[in-house]
């Protein structure tokens, strides 16, 4: 079977000097929440701390393998992922669309 090579881009929030942006190119196939977790003890992380990826206008957990599988279908096209990982929860809100107009507060009285 052919190799299926992607990129992973990790940001390391809080590492030593040197090591806080890593590239890696690994096979599709090596790619599960194990492996994740096994890349970011490399560089001094634990698996509790927290380990996120990036769409393209929010950071989401990786928490299971099901979270890689499905930032795996959403990178498809591109074969390059953008990991982010800190020793700190983040607080990730989403970017919401609405197609309502904003309300007008009443004018203050004097």
């Amino acid at each position: 079977m052919a190799e299926d090579i992607w990129t992973l881009n990790l940001e390391c929030d809080g590492a030593a000097p040197g090591q806080e942006h890593v590239q890696r190119e690994i096979d599709r196939d090596e790619l599960c929440f194990f492996h994740l977790i096994g890349l970011i003890k490399e560089f001094e992380y634990k698996s509790i701390d927290y380990l996120y990826y990036k769409r393209r206008d929010s950071l989401v957990a990786i928490q299971w393998d099901t979270d890689v599988m499905e930032m795996l279908q959403e990178n498809e096209s591109n074969k390059n992922i953008s990991l982010f990982v800190t020793r700190q929860r983040m607080a990730i809100i989403a970017p919401t669309k609405s197609t309502k107009e904003p309300t007008k507060s009443a004018p203050m009285k004097s």
